[in-house]
């Protein structure tokens, strides 16, 4: 990797080079001073030769300072891409995309094919791996803050580009509301950060507000609850209730029950009377049990069915006591105020349905 680096760098060196205008001219056979922009272009050069031995030996550090020197020295677009390479080497992948993507808007494809594609390349690659932010404010000439470092006042010329994982970003101005943002970002993210700078006096305003939003919130939630507390109230009452009859339901159908089993045994009694009567007994003597046998019988009948009507009544009941729940018609809903993590304000509908 090393080599192969240090062969473009080289590469552009020897382009630079080759730009820089001749630093003697012959006017009347006398040799002119060099010009400001000659002395630039060879003290950049020079720079960039040091920056390559550098890279080659695999101290980018060192060569990345020396670029930089060299770019602050005669800042040609073309040193975009030795920068480029250097920080892409030691993984400031934002930087690098920043500078590929300066590469790019200054050099021409015709002026240096291979370093252009190779730069776009890279270009879409990064791109997966940095998350940019956009960042805008209601207040202009506000300071940004990522990270504890400034980068900026608003309005920001450009996006924010950021590696992934969590970041700070703070804004601030003179007689405003600080603001703080929180971010969590993945590779490839794109994000537009809203920001409304109030003044002290908007501040205030805008707390009394949310006081008032949150008092009403609370408000309305506490009936809602007392609602749905009353609504469980009456469900178990209600339950109760239904147990309370399903089991007198069951012992009623028990007692008839019992009072079945009573009869069935009187008339089997009367039955029993006329069979084992001896023979030749008057029929006078005979008809009354005779007629015990007959009513009882059917009395045993109806109150057997009694029973098991109760018995399954009770039944009933106890089951519907135990899966009863409040009725649709008891639910209750109630429109809740609420305040966004942003600031925004808005309702919500909350409740039983």
């Amino acid at each position: 990797m090393q080599v192969r680096v240090g062969l473009i760098v080289w590469g552009i060196t020897g382009l630079l080079c080759a730009s820089a205008p001749v630093a003697l001219a012959q006017r009347g056979g006398k040799a002119q001073p060099e010009t400001a922009e000659a002395v630039a272009k060879e003290r950049a050069t020079a720079l960039l030769a040091q920056g390559n031995g550098k890279l080659d030996q695999g101290l980018y550090v060192e060569a990345l300072a020396l670029f930089e020197q060299a770019f602050s020295t005669f800042p040609s677009p073309k040193l975009h891409f030795n920068l480029a390479q250097t920080l892409y080497e030691l993984g400031r992948h934002p930087e690098a995309l920043l500078h590929y993507e300066q590469f790019l808007q200054g050099v021409s494809e015709r002026e240096m094919s291979a370093q252009w594609q190779r730069a776009n390349r890279r270009v879409f690659e990064l791109q997966g791996k940095v998350a940019t932010v956009v960042v805008q404010c209601s207040a202009s000439g506000a300071e940004v803050k990522l990270d504890g470092a400034v980068v900026g006042a608003t309005p920001l010329s450009a996006p924010l580009r950021l590696s992934p994982g969590r970041h700070v970003l703070i804004l601030d101005k003179a007689e405003h509301e600080r603001h703080v943002v929180e971010l969590e970002l993945r590779g490839g993210d794109i994000r537009t950060e809203r920001v409304e700078l109030l003044t002290a006096e908007q501040a205030v305003q805008r707390r009394a507000e949310f006081q008032r939003v949150e008092a009403a919130r609370h408000a309305a939630e506490r009936k809602l609850l007392g609602e749905r507390e009353a609504g469980q109230r009456a469900s178990m009452r209600r339950r109760s209730t239904l147990r309370t009859a399903g089991w007198v339901t069951v012992g009623v159908g028990a007692a008839v029950a019992i009072g079945a089993g009573v009869t069935a045994e009187i008339s089997r009694r009367a039955a029993a009377e006329v069979s084992d009567a001896p023979e030749g007994t008057p029929w006078v003597e005979l008809q009354a049990s005779y007629d015990r046998v007959a009513t009882y019988r059917r009395a045993s009948y109806v109150t057997a069915v009694a029973s098991l009507a109760a018995l399954a009544g009770g039944a009933g009941l106890l089951f519907y006591a135990r899966t009863f729940h409040v009725p649709a018609r008891e639910a209750r809903s109630a429109l809740v105020p609420e305040v966004s993590a942003d600031g925004r304000m808005g309702l919500s509908v909350q409740g039983r349905f």
